[in-house]
């Protein structure tokens, strides 16, 4: 039997890839339209929002989209 920490971990570390290609994949679209530095803020921004827009939470979608706008 697997353990539940070894289980935990597959799942956390594909979790995280799934995220950098997420990045790539936005970072890529934005770097087209925006410098470096922005194109990385932008592509950030997306992954960080995809969750929260997933499970409709609202406060955590405004927080993050004023916090990008300071």
């Amino acid at each position: 039997e697997v353990s539940e920490e070894v289980v935990r971990s597959i799942f956390e570390s594909e979790f995280k890839d799934l995220k950098t290609k997420a990045f790539e994949y936005f970072l890529s679209i934005f770097s087209e339209r925006y410098g470096g530095e922005e194109a990385a803020r932008i592509a950030q921004l997306a992954v960080n929002l995809v969750e929260p827009l997933s499970k409709k939470q609202e406060e955590k979608v405004k927080h993050a989209l004023e916090e990008f706008l300071q």
